[in-house]
């Protein structure tokens, strides 16, 4: 009789260890849940790990990607912005140690492409 720690998994299991790769399960909960050993999943279905980790990742990716393209969270828009355009915070300004200034605000004008 074939020891079930070794035994080969359904179709839906297969797609079981995707889903929870790609919640962030670790190797040894998967196994756990499954009822087979750490070693076996981690031999006979690296590609559904590796593909499940991956799809995860890449879902959390789009949804903070959609975020910063709707300027709804600033937060995520900076650390995008540091991130991907290379941008850096530079220092701040100590208000209190300024002389007075005047700042005047002209209306703003269109780019050349919105005319």
């Amino acid at each position: 009789m074939e020891n079930n720690l070794f035994r080969a998994l359904t179709e839906q299991e297969k797609r079981d260890i995707e889903e929870l790769a790609a919640v962030g399960a670790s190797e040894e909960d998967i196994a756990a849940e499954l009822k087979i050993s750490a070693k076996h999943l981690q031999e006979q279905y690296s590609a559904e790990l590796t593909y499940g980790s991956a799809k995860g990742k890449n879902e959390v990716l789009k949804t903070f990607y959609k975020q910063v393209q709707s300027g709804t969270n600033v937060g995520a828009t900076t650390f995008w912005v540091k991130g991907r355009c290379g941008w850096r915070d530079t220092g701040s300004i100590n208000v209190a140690s300024t002389p007075n200034i005047a700042i005047f605000i002209e209306e703003q004008k269109p780019c050349p492409s919105q005319t």
